[in-house]
């Protein structure tokens, strides 16, 4: 879901493919490791490896935030 509404808002994504992810349970939280690849609409391919995502609740509503952009 996350990443339809990211290539939704972003023009130039023709699409994304999730290679490999974990979902990882600690004391601090919930975080998504995912390896993906973009395609642009230029055609070009841009690989994305151990990416790192996060998973917080607010106001009851489950929400992903990557990780170096907090």
């Amino acid at each position: 879901m996350f990443f339809r509404k990211t290539r939704d808002k972003i023009e130039n994504y023709k699409n994304i493919e999730i290679k490999m992810f974990v979902i990882s349970y600690s004391s601090e939280g919930i975080t998504l490791t995912v390896d993906y690849v973009v395609e642009l609409t230029s055609g070009e391919f841009i690989t994305h490896e151990k990416e790192v995502f996060e998973f917080r609740n607010h106001f009851g509503e489950w929400k992903i935030f990557k990780r170096n952009k907090l």
